[in-house]
């Protein structure tokens, strides 16, 4: 079975399927992302998703913040006593605060209402010992709903939707329901009760899904033939009373329709076993116009087996599983992808599945969850559940990746690929002097073919255009020669359009401005061939930007570009501009010492600073004073430089190379401390937004120092360093820490503002993001940058087209690495729809 629902701009996905399956996936925008709360554990090492049900796993659905509900005919989850319903956390761990009801028969469909109460449909008969035949409602903390009455179900039921007013969609086998004669198809009442102002539509089969579109019609599909005494093939669009929409034609669907999507421009996808729709050959999957005539622009796929889960990404495409092993020519075992007319989409992998997927939903990361009845995936044990990542791969351990040397640079790029730089050799079984890149998948990335370089990469940054520039202590071998610094085409080439800047000094840390300039960092004292002091900045071409020198005495091992265009300079210097600075000062906009920001006089280096969203700055190194306070390591400065004194002494013994800002507003710490505030942190803490320590963090035991740290979209931490263990586990200079809270975001439009939310544990932006536009997907325009709100970043004035699809695209930077001299690029894209909301007499 499938449900699908639409709000606004977004599209939720839909799920399930065959004989007692069932599924609802929650639409994103409805999270409340003031009411979040994480139930934290210790993180893991072993990062890869691997919960292990004991049997099929029939519905998945996401909720608001991040969990993941499933149902099914299992009994218990990774060991853990977990009868045919559980809640998971992000890193796939059973939620200890979800009191699992003991259901005693199998779960088929999952819907949760706003206020966070779960509806669960299915076949058993019983839940905590209660007698509930086939249909309850359960609290937010799994316990049992006595508020909802027993609408005494005489068959199985198979799809739910909840409706914005908290009325319940039921699509089934059942011909009664309440008492009441009522043919696969009902209403209920928020507590239970039968809606008598939804007539009978007497559906004459079984009805396997459902969705709600957004004027509040109902799209049904199944096995029927007749429904409201019409003759309607296996799919049919009810008004809100139930009654049959005759301006929804019949489809003609030859088979059972086991999954449907409501598109938010008003077509609607279909799945299920059928091989003709409308009179033409359509193998499993088609679309449909808004009408119910079949839309031929959309290709037939050609799935060899049947389709029961459909969910569609934010971006268009659309994920596909089942019990097909081909589709668009391909091999595609039980999951594939397609683009948004139905093309196969190369690009997504073939994840190996052994048995079928019943079961798709998309997470708000951008990841993709996956049940059914498979053992395997990609060879890989992954009993009845996985996760894919957004290319397909199976989301498992960071274990075989190992460098041979320490890594200082770590940056993401869009495509979820990893930028690696520091002083190594090999990377796994490959030579990779100093720089390299995996796959999203953790293998090395045999595309990118970098320099044969000789000396260390420290620094990092990835462009927009798919290039690089790279920093550090480096020479190239072989021409074109590039020394401390380069950029790099995509493909790991010299790119000979950026010019050599003749840098004679290591180079710690870089910066990129938006207008493509960027700022270096480091050991300088002169570059192309002029007298230059620690940091200088270059235009877009590599040239030296005249008109900004700074004249730091001495060291520069990390920076900050300001949303004003001021700059954060750290490092080991005394002086800026020949005034008096302890290593820690603020630059103008053209370099000159920025005097409002107050001279802290640091007692010893300051490695690492992050601005945080409300201005103030985090600053990290190897001082024990700063301000005239006891500050070990780690200090918070308000906007204007002086110490925050909410902020307190976190009594590290040790010090801070890099930092990590949630946008949660906690903070990962990573340096070559072993306690923090009298307690172990061997390398590597969470701290609270207050700094205190956060004790739900465990202690992970790295046996030497960690030197960067980079937070992926999905709020796994990538762990670089000097290490060969972690937590008693093998990790070679570089590993993945998976946590348990989940990483939230979303991309909206109301009206003319675009809204990119962000909560959770997702990295926090080290800059301004930019919103892109376009009318295919492909070519974009940029509209601008971002303005800061609480709870992530928004832009208004967007004048978009009504009653067209389109695309937005927004890019944010992450400050990740040792010094924090890197920097990350992510990104996330949604398909959007703009209904006219200007009605024929004219009347909003």
């Amino acid at each position: 079975m499938a449900s699908s629902l639409t709000i606004s701009t977004f599209t939720v996905f839909s799920c399930r399927l065959p004989e007692g399956g069932a599924g609802m996936a929650r639409a994103l925008c409805a999270w409340l992302l003031a009411s979040l709360a994480f139930v934290a554990q210790a993180q893991n090492v072993n990062d890869g998703y691997a919960p292990s049900a004991d049997g099929p796993v029939n519905v998945i659905v996401v909720q608001a913040d991040g969990k993941a509900l499933i149902g099914g005919a299992f009994t218990q989850v990774d060991g853990q006593p977990c009868r045919s319903i559980c809640r998971l956390l992000a890193d796939g761990s059973v939620d200890p605060a979800f009191t699992h009801p003991d259901v005693d028969d199998a779960v088929s469909a999952i819907a949760v209402q706003a206020d966070g109460r779960i509806v669960v449909g299915g076949v058993f008969n019983q839940i905590g010992g209660e007698l509930r035949p086939r249909l309850a409602r359960l609290n937010a903390d799994g316990s049992l709903d006595p508020t909802f009455a027993d609408p005494a179900v005489n068959n199985e039921v198979r799809a739910l939707a909840v409706l914005p007013n908290g009325k319940v969609l039921v699509g089934g086998r059942f011909t009664r329901i309440g008492g009441q004669a009522r043919g696969r198809v009902a209403r209920l009442d928020a507590n239970g009760g039968l809606d008598e102002t939804f007539v009978d539509p007497g559906a004459n089969g079984a009805v396997a899904s459902l969705a709600v579109q957004p004027d509040g019609k109902v799209l049904v599909g199944g096995a029927f033939t007749t429904i409201d005494g019409r003759p309607r093939g296996r799919l049919a669009r009810l008004h809100a009373d139930g009654h049959v929409d005759p301006t929804f034609a019949d489809a003609g669907v030859n088979g059972e329709v086991l999954s449907v999507v409501a598109q938010p421009d008003g077509p609607v996808l279909v799945g299920g076993t059928f091989t003709v729709v409308g009179g033409q050959t359509y193998r499993r999957l088609a679309r449909l116009g808004a009408n119910g005539s079949l839309d031929s622009t959309f290709v037939d796929p050609g799935a060899n087996g049947e389709v029961h889960a459909l969910a569609r990404q934010p971006d268009g495409k659309v994920l596909v599983g089942g019990s097909f092993t081909a589709i668009g020519g391909q091999p595609r075992s039980y999951m594939a992808r397609l683009d948004a007319n139905g093309g196969f989409d190369s690009a997504f992998a073939d994840p190996g599945a052994t048995n079928g997927v019943y079961s798709v939903a998309v997470q708000p990361d951008g990841t993709t969850l996956i049940g059914g009845a498979f053992t395997l995936i990609g060879g890989q044990v992954r009993n009845y559940l996985a996760r894919l990542d957004a290319n397909g791969s199976l989301d498992a351990t960071l274990a075989g990746s190992a460098v041979d040397g320490r890594l200082y640079a770590l940056a993401i790029q869009p495509d979820g690929k990893l930028l690696l730089g520091g002083e190594f050799i090999r990377v796994g079984d490959e030579r990779r002097p100093s720089i390299a890149r995996l796959n999203s998948d953790d293998s090395t990335d045999t595309t990118f073919a970098g320099p044969e370089l000789g000396g260390g990469v420290y620094a990092l940054v990835p462009q927009t255009d798919g290039k690089m520039v790279a920093g550090g202590s480096f020479g190239t071998y072989l021409p074109p020669l590039r020394t401390r610094m380069a950029r790099l085409n995509a493909d790991g080439g010299i790119d000979t359009t950026f010019q050599d800047p003749r840098v004679n000094g290591a180079i710690y840390a870089l910066a990129t401005l938006p207008y493509g300039q960027i700022l270096v960092g480091g050991t300088l004292t002169e570059v192309a061939g002029l007298a230059r002091g620690g940091a200088v900045r270059l235009t877009a071409s590599g040239f030296l930007d005249l008109g900004f020198d700074p004249r730091v005495n001495n060291k520069v091992w990390t920076l900050v570009a300001q949303p004003d265009g001021k700059v954060l300079v750290g490092g080991l210097f005394s002086a800026v501009g020949e005034q008096q600075r302890g290593n820690i000062a603020r630059l103008n906009a053209d370099g000159s010492l920025d005097t409002t920001f107050a001279d802290l006089d640091a007692d010893d280096g300051v490695s690492t600073l992050v601005l945080q969203p409300d201005g103030k700055v985090l600053v990290g190194g190897s001082f024990n004073r700063i301000g005239g306070q006891s500050r070990a390591s780690l200090a918070r400065l308000n906007a204007d430089g002086s110490l925050d004194p909410t902020f307190p002494d976190p009594q590290m013994d040790g010090e801070v190379w890099t930092l990590a800002l949630l946008s949660d507003g906690r903070m990962l710490v990573g340096g070559n401390f072993t306690a923090i505030g009298g307690q172990p942190r061997r390398g590597l803490a969470r701290l609270n937004a207050d700094g205190s320590l956060d004790t739900t963090f465990a202690d992970p035991g790295a046996d030497s120092e960690v030197l960067g740290l980079a937070v992926r979209p999905d709020g796994k931490v990538l762990v670089g360093g000097n290490f060969t263990s972690i937590g008693g586990t093998a990790r070679k200079f570089l590993a993945r820490v998976a946590l348990p809270d989940a990483a939230l975001q979303s991309l909206d439009m109301q009206d003319d503002t675009v809204v990119w939310h962000r909560a959770g544990a997702s990295p926090e932006l080290a800059a301004a993001p930019v919103l892109y536009y376009s009318t295919d997907g492909i070519s974009y325009t940029a509209l601008g940058p971002m303005t800061r709100i609480v709870g992530g970043w928004q832009l208004s004035g967007v004048s978009a087209p009504v009653d067209q699809l389109y695309y937005l695209r927004v890019e944010g930077r992450t400050s990740s690495g040792h010094f924090n001299s890197s920097q990350g690029l992510i990104e996330s894209v949604r398909q959007v729809w703009r209904a006219d909301r200007i009605f024929g007499d004219g009347f909003d």
